[in-house]
């Protein structure tokens, strides 16, 4: 019996994909926020580019830093800190069975995410769904606490925050 090598297989390269993101909306309030340095400002308009229109994305951090030629830990340290400005917010954890959160742009902080997704009208996935409805039932159980959301304080931005090691 002979064994007979097949042709090695001709390859097309095929081009990049044109870029689909062209515009970005961002928070109004981070136009005067001095806490928010260089490195801070283009993760928070990375992040807007992944976000639908009720300000969700699913998108990993991975992506996004390699998006940015930043290191994943870099992006994280970005990412906590915009969450405690108040300016994202954790939703879910895991996507289509994928390690990861599911995270929202909080352009107004007195909307909760049910809200911003009933105001966008966005189709959403059936994972955020779940999501969601866990969350008006928690607003169901607990009214007071829903009236209550962790809306940041606000800040006086004219202020200089002082130095920091960002």
């Amino acid at each position: 019996m002979q064994f007979k090598i097949p042709k090695k297989p001709k390859v097309k390269k095929i081009d990049a994909p044109e870029e689909k993101r062209k515009f970005i909306i961002l928070p109004y309030r981070c136009g005067a926020d001095r806490r928010l340095s260089a490195g801070r400002w283009r993760v928070l308009a990375t992040v807007a580019s992944f976000c639908n229109r009720a300000g969700i994305t699913w998108a990993s951090q991975g992506r996004m830093a390699k998006d940015l030629g930043i290191t994943k830990q870099v992006f994280g340290q970005h990412m906590i800190k915009l969450t405690k400005l108040g300016y994202l917010e954790k939703v879910g954890g895991f996507c289509n069975g994928k390690r990861g959160n599911v995270m929202r742009m909080i352009f107004d902080p007195s909307l909760n995410v049910v809200d911003a997704v009933a105001i966008s009208n966005e189709n959403v996935p059936e994972f955020l769904d779940a999501i969601l409805q866990g969350v008006r039932k928690e607003q169901a159980e607990n009214p007071s606490k829903s009236s209550q959301e962790k809306t940041p304080a606000p800040h006086n931005l004219d202020k200089n925050p002082g130095t920091s090691s960002d």
